[in-house]
């Protein structure tokens, strides 16, 4: 295999891990903001359909801001009524 391709592999094994969800459920995904320390911020994310059910990637950092939260490993499914009260992570 090419070094090219080893480093693009790589880089896509360390991005945050994927989960998954039942089908017409959404993902919401957990950062740590760190004022006070621990405390965490959420934000909704529309998961890619797959056969039977959904597959959910979490951003590594908070997207509202440009503050660096790092994504914390937390996640969970939500129903379609929790997602449209969600601030969106996109």
């Amino acid at each position: 295999m090419h070094i090219s391709k080893l480093f693009i592999v790589g880089a896509i094994v360390t991005a945050a891990e994927a989960f998954t969800c039942a089908r017409e459920l959404f993902g919401q995904c957990y950062f740590v903001d760190g004022n006070p320390v621990g405390k965490q911020q959420r934000c909704a994310i529309k998961c890619e359909n797959k056969f039977g059910h959904v597959n959910c990637v979490c951003p590594d950092y908070y997207p509202k801001n440009d503050k660096g939260w790092p994504y914390s490993g937390k996640h969970e499914c939500i129903p379609v009524g929790a997602y449209n009260g969600r601030h969106k992570c996109y």
